[in-house]
């Protein structure tokens, strides 16, 4: 969840809890997208997220005060409690590695503040993890804050694609991965606006920092980085980072 940054730079959320989805349009979003009834629109082009909440199994409440908000309910517990622990262990990268480059960064700095939202994916990877499509560009996730209407109604949140399965091996590293990444630049836009938008400008190429020494090997490393285009000539443009 982000907010309207300049004419070039935007971000972009929903803070509406929920599960399930018709095909009928209803609610468009940014470049027209067309949201079915029970989603809302956002800024992000083709990320449309749900209205109605599905109770328990579309809430995973995390061990550090965080949520991850599901699309689709999960009532196995395993896969729950990998996801809530991969996505603390990416935050928990994010933040080492931004405030080990930058010490007075002190805004988002525990992984409580990093809450994520994953919707149905959009696209498969080569190696079968999901991925959605934002403005035509295949991504690990992005970072939202606004209403199609370009209003603020929340804080930041991470999205991220939620695979049809949780047997595909790769997709565990890759969900930290892409928490790690996503969660950049949420540290960036809440502590340095120069530093955000530089980072998005230049490519947008993960991860942005580095780890302390000797404590990248604790961890895993983000692959396969996609640079961030801008969206168009004009109009906002928002946030996204992929593998």
């Amino acid at each position: 969840m982000k907010i309207l940054i300049t004419a070039s730079v935007f971000i972009v959320i929903v803070l509406l809890l929920a599960c399930g989805g018709e095909k009928t349009p209803s609610s468009t979003g940014s470049g027209g997208t067309q949201c079915p009834p029970t989603h809302a629109g956002t800024t992000a082009q083709n990320i449309c997220l749900p209205k109605m909440g599905c109770g328990p199994d579309c809430q995973i409440d995390r061990s550090d005060g965080g949520y991850v908000f599901l699309e689709t309910g999960i009532t196995d517990p395993e896969a729950r409690r990998k996801i809530a622990e991969r996505v603390i262990a990416g935050f928990t990268q994010t933040i080492r590695s931004a405030q080990y480059h930058n010490p007075t960064w002190g805004q988002y700095g525990t992984t409580g503040h990093y809450n994520v939202w994953m919707i149905k994916k959009q696209a498969t990877n080569q190696d079968g993890t999901p991925a959605l499509i934002t403005s035509g560009i295949q991504t690990a996730g992005t970072v939202i804050n606004t209403w199609s209407d370009g209003t603020q109604r929340a804080p930041l949140y991470i999205v991220l694609p939620q695979p049809e399965s949780f047997d595909n091996e790769n997709y565990w590293p890759y969900l930290q991965n892409s928490a790690r990444n996503e969660g950049e630049h949420a540290i960036e836009y809440t502590n340095a606006i120069g530093v955000f938008l530089a980072k998005a400008i230049e490519g947008d190429i993960h991860p942005h920092w580095s780890m302390p020494p000797g404590e990248e090997a604790r961890g895993l490393v983000a692959s396969k980085p996609i640079a961030c285009a801008p969206v168009g000539t004009e109009g906002p443009v928002y946030v996204r980072a992929g593998q």
